[in-house]
């Protein structure tokens, strides 16, 4: 009997390259992913303590605990039971990602129809988890977890660290702002609001994306707020996972703060839960529209550099607006999808036709166009690429699709202003409000570039950065380079 070599997993350094994905330590980690794992289970409150003479971590909570199922599949590295798109404990991560650093993790859990506990450690390279009986940490329905942590290791469990860190990353989930309560070592946490004597302004919105609900609060302060408050937070299922200014220049940002919850982009978190995949249709239906409502509101409270779209270099403008548009309109960089602003212009677009002459392929995001493809006029438009959730058009002559191009209005198109903030680092920036690319002709590159009577390329290289920040360097380096080598064919017509 010939007997095939097997494919190994190495548990241990499964977990450690899984533990490499956090921009923050282990500790932190079996925090904020133990935490998580309540919320996903309706947990109302949750009891955290850390037995410093003993070295144990402990985390109780009151939520509907584990089906037998459940229990056994929280045993896998891999649990089938954590879906993407259902909680913000998808990954299934939870105690696990401090198993190899752990003497040992005792799991208690009491559901409707079922009740359980279990010893998890590691035997040489292996994980192993034996059924014991219950210790008593959950009284009705929830689960509770202790990890005997290395001695070592007891600095790493610090109270004051552990306060911030549940303020830093679940202070929206906390009641006023939700439905839980969470306490350390029998003190109860509360979360950090917007008000008092410091509070020069708040704002309470609610908008749709995509027919999403999105909802929050926008505040600007006399005095600093602590490092964690500042930015708006993009909340999903009660987790903050990044703060973000929308790249809109404040003032004093570390003034500003607020959050915006959109559950609905949880398909879009990455698996660490401090990110977005910004590519994805979810984030690009939600950017938008979030960041014009944060850019108009610092308008309103004075947050905003004074801004104007005439000046002295009026005709520089307008030359490079209509270059601009013509570059956006170019079938190689019309693909790019790259397009930020919310202007409406009419432009040739790619309509599915089944005698079209043009070739054209499907792209992720789609937009529904004024008319039909019989003329301009009153309907139910035509749906073409775009930034909202679905599938468009775009032309491409490779593509499979048979289109026709007719002049549509689109959002789209690079508007361009002036601000003078000799004060502010950017040389340039998308004011979503307006909207346009906002050039700083108080930043030196811009007084230099003046002197030199090379404005133009400098306005031109803004608004490349400014379309491609977004990106990472390898993919932004790529998209200048196009859009330069389509600048150039623009310039040679």
């Amino acid at each position: 009997m010939i007997v095939l070599p097997e494919t190994r997993v190495r548990i241990r350094k499964l977990i450690r390259d899984l533990r490499d994905q956090y921009p923050y330590g282990p500790v932190p980690a079996l925090l904020i992913e133990t935490v998580a794992n309540s919320i996903d289970a309706k947990a109302t409150k949750i009891q955290i303590e850390i037995d410093h003479s003993r070295h144990i971590f402990r985390i109780v909570d009151d939520g509907t605990g584990m089906t037998r199922e459940d229990f056994t599949e929280y045993h896998n590295i891999a649990a089938q039971t954590k879906v993407r798109g259902m909680g913000i404990g998808f990954a299934g991560v939870g105690a696990k990602i401090f198993l190899d650093l752990a003497y040992s993790v005792y799991t208690e859990t009491r559901s409707a129809d079922f009740q359980g506990a279990s010893n998890w450690h590691f035997e040489g390279e292996v994980p192993i988890w034996d059924p014991v009986s219950l210790e008593g940490l959950v009284k009705k329905s929830g689960t509770g977890v202790e990890v005997r942590y290395r001695v070592e290791d007891d600095k790493e469990f610090n109270e004051i660290e552990f306060r911030n860190a549940i303020l830093e990353h679940y202070n929206y989930a906390i009641a006023p702002f939700g439905n839980l309560r969470v306490w350390l070592n029998g003190d109860e946490i509360r979360p950090q609001k917007f008000e008092g004597k410091t509070l020069k302004s708040a704002s309470h919105v609610a908008f749709r994306c995509s027919n999403n609900p999105v909802t929050g609060e926008f505040a600007v302060m006399n005095s600093a707020l602590p490092e964690h408050l500042q930015g708006i937070a993009i909340v999903v299922k009660g987790k903050t996972i990044i703060r973000w200014h929308f790249n809109q220049v404040v003032l004093h940002p570390e003034m500003v703060g607020g959050y915006l919850r959109a559950d609905y982009l949880i398909s879009a978190v990455t698996t660490s839960k401090t990110d977005f995949n910004r590519t994805t249709p979810q984030w690009r239906t939600f950017v938008s529209p979030a960041g014009k409502k944060f850019s108009e509101w610092l308008g309103k409270v004075g947050e905003k550099p004074r801004v104007k779209l005439s000046s002295e270099l009026d005709e520089v403008r307008e030359l490079l607006e209509e270059d601009l548009d013509r570059l956006f309109r170019m079938e190689e960089i019309q693909q790019l999808l790259i397009d930020p602003l919310q202007s409406i212009l009419k432009k040739p677009t790619a309509i599915a036709d089944p005698y079209g002459q043009e070739r054209g392929q499907e792209v992720d995001g789609l937009q529904r166009t004024t008319g039909t493809l019989g003329g301009i006029r009153e309907g139910e438009g035509v749906l073409t690429a775009g930034d909202e959730e679905g599938v468009g058009l775009a032309l491409n002559s490779a593509g499979n699709e048979q289109v026709s191009m007719v002049r549509r209005r689109l959002r789209g198109g690079i508007r361009l202003g002036y601000a003078n903030a000799p004060d502010d680092l950017h040389e340039a920036w998308l004011d979503l409000s307006i909207p346009a690319v906002m050039i700083n002709t108080g930043h030196p590159a811009f007084s230099a570039s003046y002197q030199m009577t090379s404005e133009s390329f400098h306005i031109v290289r803004c608004v490349f950065d400014v379309v491609t920040e977004s990106k990472d360097e390898q993919a932004r380096a790529s998209l200048r380079h196009k859009l330069f080598d389509g600048w150039v064919k623009i310039q040679a017509q």
